[in-house]
């Protein structure tokens, strides 16, 4: 994998100046450098003023919620070195993040410095792109994909069974349609267990077909369906969470809810990409006019 920049190719590998940076100011010095880019390039990319990242790298600013999560947006780089800038604002900048223990923070840095930092994401090739949408119409392949964790940190049988909680039989059907294809690959563990181990080749996929809005058209509307069935039954439990409000927005405050939303969500889901945990939660958020 290579990233491109203008005039300037960079393997993965030579990122090392980034991820060795002592402080997220210095992270984003060398960041800059590495990429070639000026202040003005960046500040663009982030959607702000051209003379704000210059102020944050000098000192002269400081980072807030808002601003941190777009310049780790703007940041071309591999997921482990995304989080490791915030990470390093989180250390920096504690009133942030007040949630975050310091330790924790710490050993998160520490651990993405020697993190390899390989690709995150793939934009799928013309031929391949509608066998993968086949796949993808399953919710449930979109849910055994992301049980699967990432390259770095694959799952066993028994992790995808506690995290999708579907059947055996459809479980295994469901794999094998990523595997076959080429969305998951089936290997033996390293570790001395000898088991078998599944992950995906890339964290992110990157969908250009032409059919891409339909496909997003059909998976948001069976979520829809799949949570209307699963409100009938679980609208009596203690144990639910149930919230809905209609309120009012001026028209020019519009995108900046929307940006705000995804913010929020994304606070939450980048941390676990890579799956961990022991159950999935499926989101479905929409907003209406």
């Amino acid at each position: 994998m290579v990233t491109k920049n203008s005039g300037k190719t960079l393997e993965v590998t030579e990122w090392e100046k980034v991820r060795t940076s002592g402080d997220y100011r210095s992270f984003l010095k060398n960041y800059l450098a590495e990429k070639s880019l000026n202040f003005s390039d960046f500040a663009r990319a982030a959607g702000f003023a051209r003379g704000f990242p210059s102020d944050v790298i000098s000192g002269r600013r400081r980072l807030s919620i808002q601003s941190c999560f777009a310049f780790e947006k703007a940041l071309k780089l591999p997921a482990p070195g995304r989080k490791l800038f915030r990470m390093l604002v989180a250390f920096e900048e504690p009133d942030l993040f007040p949630d975050l223990d310091p330790q924790n923070i710490r050993r998160s840095i520490e651990e993405l410095r020697q993190k390899p930092w390989r690709r995150s994401r793939r934009e799928l090739q013309s031929d391949e792109e509608p066998q993968v949408h086949e796949v993808l119409r399953s919710l449930r392949s979109a849910m055994v994909y992301a049980a699967c964790g990432g390259p770095e940190r694959p799952a066993i049988w028994s992790q995808l069974q506690t995290r999708t909680q579907l059947p055996d039989d459809v479980l295994r059907a469901e794999l094998d349609h990523l595997i076959n294809a080429g969305l998951v690959l089936e290997s033996r563990s390293s570790d001395g267990t000898a088991e078998t181990i599944y992950f995906p080749q890339d964290l992110h996929l990157i969908i250009q077909h032409d059919q891409k809005t339909e496909l997003l058209k059909f998976l948001f509307k069976d979520s829809a369906a799949e949570a209307s069935k699963r409100a009938e039954v679980a609208l009596n439990s203690e144990s639910e969470f149930f919230f809905t409000s209609v309120f009012t927005v001026h028209e020019a405050s519009m995108p900046g809810l929307k940006k705000a939303l995804r913010e929020v969500i994304l606070k939450f889901v980048d941390d676990s990409v890579q799956a961990d945990g022991q159950r999935m939660a499926r989101l479905l958020a929409a907003l209406h006019l």
